[in-house]
């Protein structure tokens, strides 16, 4: 495809019609307009409009209008549900927006709450200015441009309650992806009343073992914990990966599961679920 036809054409449908009117000023400072009468300028080739939303002029919103659907986008309502309330309130009588002029007004609201900023550097800023806990691993791609591998985030309330409840944790890893492709790995936690926590979130770019001994290292930063004499209780043996991770001077990690599609059915596991359970020495 050529670099012209990779840009959208704004501009009104082109059906040659060369109808034309001028717009003069007055020496007092009004407008009138002058018909052009020559035949080939003083009347149109084509049918009227049917309807007004037809012209973006028409439909130019107002101030009013453009706060009130900002505030619907950012309460989580669909361009098919403003629509519909635009279409139910005419009594501006003012043609109503298109799909295509709400989704334009919604992709400037996210611009405007990001401050420009491309959805990884918005999140980690979201995530600073609120005091989350934020470990991140890149790779640079040019000599000035990072790509983002991992993050992983958590709350200052769920690392008080992963501290205050370190005994028995889920992790739950899904090849479920978001639309930039990073899994993503979740972090339970268990109270003593077997009520469960969000303890930590994860995104990783690729599902290997590296990206996942990254998340519990970073994981095992933040929960700040003593050494621990060791790891038993795996099941086919504890991987030396793992050793060393989740460490606490009471408790010992005595069970760990692996769950995955059957092997031989020919499709990608689903899920990972690793579980985590510790017992006082």
């Amino acid at each position: 495809m050529a670099d012209e036809d990779r840009q959208r054409d704004r501009g009104s449908r082109l059906c040659g019609c060369k109808f034309r009117i001028k717009l003069v000023e007055s020496i007092n400072g009004s407008f009138f307009l002058v018909h052009d009468l020559s035949v080939e300028h003083a009347k149109h080739n084509h049918e009227l409009s049917t309807i007004p939303s037809v012209h973006p002029s028409l439909r130019k919103l107002e101030n009013e209008a453009k706060a009130s659907i900002e505030r619907q986008i950012a309460v989580g309502s669909t361009p098919k549900q403003i629509l519909a309330l635009q279409l139910h309130d005419q009594s501006s009588g003012q043609a109503p927006p298109t799909p295509r002029d709400i989704y334009n007004l919604g992709a400037i609201a996210k611009r405007k709450a990001s401050h420009c900023l491309e959805p990884p550097e918005a999140l980690l800023a979201h995530l600073r200015d609120n005091n989350y806990e934020v470990a991140t691993r890149s790779e640079y791609v040019t000599g000035a441009t990072q790509r983002l591998l991992g993050i992983l985030f958590s709350h200052p309330d769920a690392i008080a309650l992963t501290k205050r409840y370190p005994v028995a944790i889920t992790i739950d890893a899904t090849y479920k992806t978001n639309k930039y492709g990073m899994p993503l790995v979740h972090i339970i936690g268990l109270t003593a009343t077997g009520n469960t926590f969000c303890s930590a979130v994860a995104l990783v770019t690729r599902e290997r073992e590296v990206d996942y001994l990254w998340v519990l290292d970073e994981y095992n930063k933040i929960r700040m914990c003593t050494e621990l004499p060791g790891i038993s209780g795996f099941r086919g043996g504890a991987p030396k990966q793992f050793r060393g991770f989740f460490r606490h001077s009471e408790f010992r990690i005595h069970y760990f599961s692996v769950m995955r599609i059957a092997p031989g059915s020919g499709k990608k596991a689903s899920s990972l679920l690793l579980q985590f359970r510790l017992r006082q020495n």
